[in-house]
Order: structure tokens, then C-alpha cells, then sequence
């Protein structure tokens, strides 16, 4: 079920993303073509002189001055793509972010499991002593009697906080 859900959310972060680029691209477009409607209303709007050598120069260089337009175009369009990259990379790094600190808890709480059960080895192993004790000096037996109460105590114990760790991980 959280698969399901992870991707959806996924394919609904690239839509937004796709629709952040594409309103980028078309604003720069939008200002670009009102700039060339602009110039052509000023090339057109203006009086040219009478003589036809100075009237084609000074119509031509407006033109190519047009065209130095296209130039304006493709730099703003770089220059959207450098937002939208730097933006990209702030998301990533975001969920990096949030992906290590995930990982680092749960590394945390696998470092307690595994405390918790070398603990448990341990006093397994104490446990095993007291028996051997208790077989070869009669006079400890009672003494050796009450730590093995003592010690599988603490296992209990310690086996409730490991079922309690390993709940918590299986819940994440």
C-alpha cells in the first residue's frame, strides 16, 4: 500500500516539476514575443528619409537588431533552466536529507536490538556459570538459585524492550 502511495506522490512531485519548467519556458516566451511585437511596431512607426540607400540600411539594421532578439530569447530560456536545475537540486537534497535522517534512526534503533541481544547472550552465558556453580558447590546452590532468578529476570526484561525495539522498526 505505501508503494502505491510513494509513487503516486512521486509522479505528482515530476507533473508539478514538468508545469514549474513549462510555465518557465512559456513566460520567457511570452516576454520574447512581446518584445518582437514591439520592435516591429517601432521599426514600422517610424519615419524613414527620403533617399532609398539610407532608407535599406537603416530598415536592415533594425531587422538584424530583431533578429539580436532571438539571442535575448535563448539566454533567458538558459537562464530558466539554471532556476529550475538549482531548484531541482534544493528539492534532492531535501529528501536526501530526510533519507539519511530516517536511516540514521534506524540505525540507532538496530544498534539497540543488537545491544539488547548480546546483553542476553551474556547473561545466558552467567546463567550457564550459576548451574555449573551450583553442581559443583553444593553450599552455593541457593545462592546460585537466586542470581539465575535475577538473571532470566533481566531477560525478560530485555526481551520486552527488544520486542518493543523491533515493533517500532517494523512500523517504519
Amino acid at each position: 500500500m505505501s508503494e502505491n502511495t510513494d509513487k503516486t506522490s512521486q509522479n505528482k512531485a515530476r507533473r508539478r516539476d514538468f508545469y514549474i519548467l513549462a510555465l518557465m519556458v512559456i513566460s520567457v516566451i511570452i516576454v520574447w514575443w512581446v518584445s518582437y511585437i514591439i520592435t516591429i511596431y517601432y521599426i514600422t512607426s517610424l519615419p524613414f528619409q527620403n533617399e532609398v540607400l539610407d532608407k535599406n540600411l537603416d530598415r536592415s539594421s533594425k531587422i538584424g537588431d530583431l533578429f539580436g532578439s532571438i539571442n535575448a530569447l535563448f539566454s533567458a530560456l538558459a537562464f530558466a533552466g539554471l532556476f529550475f536545475t538549482i531548484y531541482l537540486q534544493r528539492k534532492e537534497s531535501i529528501e536526501a536529507r530526510e533519507e539519511f535522517i530516517q536511516l540514521y534512526k534506524a540505525q540507532q534503533s538496530q544498534n539497540k536490538v543488537s545491544l539488547n541481544a548480546l546483553r542476553i547472550e551474556e547473561l545466558k552465558a552467567l546463567i550457564d556459570a550459576a548451574k555449573l556453580q551450583a553442581e559443583f558447590d553444593p553450599t552455593l546452590q541457593e545462592k546460585s538459585h537466586k542470581q539465575i532468578i535475577d538473571l532470566v529476570g533481566e531477560i525478560v526484561e530485555i526481551s520486552k524492550t527488544l520486542k518493543e525495539e523491533i515493533s517500532i522498526q517494523d512500523n517504519q
